[in-house]
């Protein structure tokens, strides 16, 4: 029966009206069938009865009801490994947006880009294609950035306190979300203009999606080749050399094309104050043991050369020069 459960079950307010009248749960078992073949049947016939008039909207319930169960119990019989503080997963993140408020925030992105930067407007699409991990990143960012200056305002920076106050954002990050969708679908309008070798336009890029949350990248590692990583001591002279801080990791597969970019995968890596924290969009935040810094990047790194052919990664240490609010969507 759980093999049969959706891993998202958050709606936004639009989503839940809209399940008055065509089930959003049904649309995502329909959206299921194709990515899990084993089991299509079996979510087709979930779809068929939830995106039923009426009876739909009582087995809608239903379903709710029985996950949050099902999942309180699952929970409580596996608790998490000491190691994670919450686990997450970019679920879900496919699925339409606005397109008056993806250009609200491609507007603000345009206006305060970086050298060689740009966001072209023609690239908004109503339906985002792919994940949200540099979205999820960022507002990761931003929410630890806001519980640090809690901490810190209470004159209590122990690390316990802290990782406390980011277990509590793990609801936010389960999964994606339409707020995700619409933050992502805006970022994939940039472009490099011109390039130019003089110009670090992969800095660049990071620091222009930074400056919609007002933060500056005071730090930029040199460029890591995972490709060409033996072992984890060929990381470990870059991560050491790393100053403490709060790190967005950008890893690419560089292309001569207007982004400078194939694809591209987004993570976050934390060191201070006694501290360490690894966020992959995919899997969660996790508490790293100390010492062992080096040893759970290198394996995040190899699992994204494996999983999405991604290759140079860098770290960018963000200064929140100023805590914003991000816009509401």
């Amino acid at each position: 029966m759980t093999s049969y459960l959706l891993k998202n079950y958050q709606l936004s307010g639009c989503e839940l009206f809209q399940s008055l009248f065509v089930s959003e749960y049904g649309l995502r078992h329909l959206a299921q069938t194709k990515k899990d073949e084993s089991r299509k049947w079996g979510h087709r016939l979930i779809a068929a009865i939830e995106l039923c008039p009426v009876i739909g909207l009582v087995a809608t319930l239903i379903e709710a009801i029985v996950a949050k169960c099902i999942r309180s119990v699952l929970s409580k019989e596996n608790p998490l490994p000491k190691e994670w503080v919450f686990q997450g997963t970019q679920s879900d993140c496919e699925g339409a947006v606005v397109i008056a408020k993806v250009e609200s925030i491609r507007a603000k992105l345009e206006a305060s880009h970086p050298l060689g930067i740009s966001f072209n407007p023609q690239k908004i699409k109503p339906y985002l294609m792919g994940g949200t991990c540099s979205a999820m990143s960022m507002e990761f960012l931003n929410s630890y950035f806001k519980e640090r200056q809690v901490c810190v305002q209470q004159s209590d920076q122990r690390s316990e306190m802290l990782v406390n106050r980011i277990r509590q954002m793990g609801q936010q990050f389960a999964s994606s979300s339409y707020k995700m969708r619409t933050l992502q679908a805006a970022y994939n309008t940039i472009e490099v203009i011109q390039p130019d070798s003089a110009v670090d336009h992969t800095k660049n890029k990071v620091q222009s999606l930074a400056n919609y949350y007002s933060f500056a990248i005071d730090y930029a590692s040199p460029e890591i080749h995972i490709d060409k990583l033996r072992d984890e001591n060929d990381l470990s002279q870059t991560v050491q050399a790393l100053p403490e801080g709060a790190f967005f990791v950008r890893i690419i597969e560089y292309e001569n094309n207007k982004k400078l970019e194939k694809s591209g995968h987004s993570l976050v890596y934390i060191k201070e104050n006694g501290l360490g924290v690894f966020y992959e969009p995919n899997q969660g935040a996790l508490k790293l043991p100390e010492l062992r810094h080096t040893s759970y990047l290198y394996e995040a790194f190899k699992s994204c050369w494996g999983r999405f052919q991604v290759s140079r990664a860098r770290f960018y240490r963000f200064h929140p020069a100023l805590l914003h609010n991000s816009l509401h969507i």
